[in-house]
């Protein structure tokens, strides 16, 4: 009986240790993405949205006016108030990551929210690719998507009278 228990509290163990919580992170990029959230929360707290603009990745930069960031972000920080914590997880690999999902409940000042962010790698350090903030009432997502309007598609295309190259004479 006491070796089914063992087996059993083993078993348990091992699937426990499988979770995707943070403090399981071995992976340098994970440990790294899990810094790049501590810097963003900092920073965030500070009203500092033009180091997070400037530090984050390149598609981030593009992908929105700076402008646009820095009143985007103004708006959150006055509107959720001070980043107070943040469970953070990850979606682990076995292999070297391209990216690093890092994402749970973040609380601030003015509520709970659930928080994803996508990091990219450059120089040895993490950057923000995006993030998203879901709450009971809206969801935000950065840079937002862009809208791309689906080209139309003819099958079979139109035949035209110069289709068929001239016969040699």
């Amino acid at each position: 009986m006491k070796s089914v228990c063992a087996v059993a509290v083993t078993v348990a163990f091992l699937i426990l240790a499988g979770c995707n919580t943070a403090e399981n992170s071995r992976n340098p990029r994970e440990m790294l993405a899990l810094a790049g959230v501590a810097s963003l929360r900092e920073a965030f707290n500070q009203g500092a949205c033009k180091i997070i603009f400037d530090d984050a990745d390149e598609v981030f930069r593009i992908s929105q006016p700076e402008t646009d960031w820095l009143e985007l972000c103004g708006r959150l920080h006055k509107s959720l108030g001070w980043w107070r914590s943040f469970q953070a997880r990850l979606d682990h690999t076995n292999a070297v990551p391209l990216r690093v999902v890092v994402y749970g409940e973040a609380e601030f000042a003015k509520g709970r929210y659930h928080l994803w962010t996508v990091w990219h790698f450059d120089w040895g350090r993490a950057q923000l690719f995006s993030m998203a903030l879901q709450g009971t009432r809206e969801q935000i997502v950065i840079p937002p998507p862009a809208i791309r309007m689906p080209r139309k598609l003819m099958d079979p295309p139109p035949i035209t009278a110069n289709f068929f190259p001239l016969s040699p004479g």
